[in-house]
């Protein structure tokens, strides 16, 4: 009998998406239900599962539990279940996951384990890994006053100078950008993005040739320029052409280091990780997620 875990964020999705998952997996007794709002119990309750011989860890959450729990697994056998029920589920989408409760549970009973790679941050002699994406500058800001189709028009770009009035306060960061190969980038910037997976902010594309089992990065950088010139990318992310903008730097690397002045914030699948300078570094295949 397989030992799996089906680990449920309290404060992620809702009561009826809850009770429907308990009400699914009443007659599986390989099966066992641990519920927690608490990051620093749900880590602790994983790991022990872990070193327990755990084979399975279902999570059914957002994007934030679904972190935390790649984390825990990193580097051991413990295949991952995804079952979104957050608002954004960035990574269930990036790797092709129904975003229905129930059709997310077919592909975990149906699906096969495939090694994905994890990105993890040094900053300030500290260490974090991340699933998905890790976001630096003005990204993110104002986040909850901009409409949805302001998002949906500008996508990853509706955080720059220039698209809204409330974006006058933008601020472009001095940028010093190492790699493993290649030449340093130096400039003003109001974004980085360090991509594993394609998308971030809800299903907003930011890298759409990015693989989570490439063993490289896809960076994303956005140089400051003249509210003119930035308005040229929303046509071109419509389009999806905005690579080829003369605002847009783009680097597929293993690993980056970036010193910022002023000193930047650095978020990592959404959650604030520090400010640069930091490094970054890919893991490849560090984690086993049940896919399609």
């Amino acid at each position: 009998m397989q030992h799996i875990l089906l680990l449920w964020n309290g404060s992620s999705g809702t009561a009826e998406a809850a009770r429907h998952l308990r009400d699914r997996y009443a007659e599986r007794e390989d099966i066992r239900f641990v519920e927690s709002k608490d990051p620093d119990e749900i880590s602790v309750k994983i790991r022990e599962e872990v070193d327990g011989g755990l084979e399975t860890l279902i999570v059914a959450g957002g994007d934030g539990t679904v972190s935390l729990a790649a984390s825990c697994l990193a580097g051991s056998d413990t295949a991952l279940g995804i079952i979104p029920t957050g608002s954004g589920n960035d990574f269930a989408r990036n790797l092709g996951l129904p975003l229905d409760a129930d059709q997310a549970a077919d592909v975990v009973e149906s699906g096969q384990p495939k090694p994905i790679d994890l990105g993890v941050i040094e900053v300030r002699e500290e260490r974090r890994l991340f699933a998905n994406m890790a976001t630096a500058g003005n990204t993110g800001m104002y986040l909850d006053e901009l409409d949805s189709d302001t998002k949906a028009r500008w996508g990853p770009f509706c955080y720059m100078r220039g698209v809204v009035d409330l974006l006058r306060d933008l601020k472009p960061f001095q940028l010093t950008i190492e790699w493993d190969e290649g030449e340093p980038i130096s400039g003003d910037f109001l974004n980085v993005f360090v991509a594993n997976g394609q998308g971030s902010g809800g299903g907003m594309t930011v890298s759409p040739d990015a693989k989570m089992d490439d063993g490289l990065f896809d960076v994303v950088l956005v140089r400051d320029g003249m509210p003119g010139e930035i308005a040229g990318l929303t046509a071109e992310y419509l389009m999806q052409t905005f690579m080829e903008h003369e605002l847009i730097e783009f680097r597929r690397c293993r690993s980056l280091s970036i010193e910022s002045d002023p000193s930047m914030s650095i978020t990592a699948d959404g959650e604030l990780v520090g400010e640069a300078p930091a490094r970054f570094e890919v893991l490849p295949g560090a984690l086993r997620v049940i896919s399609p």
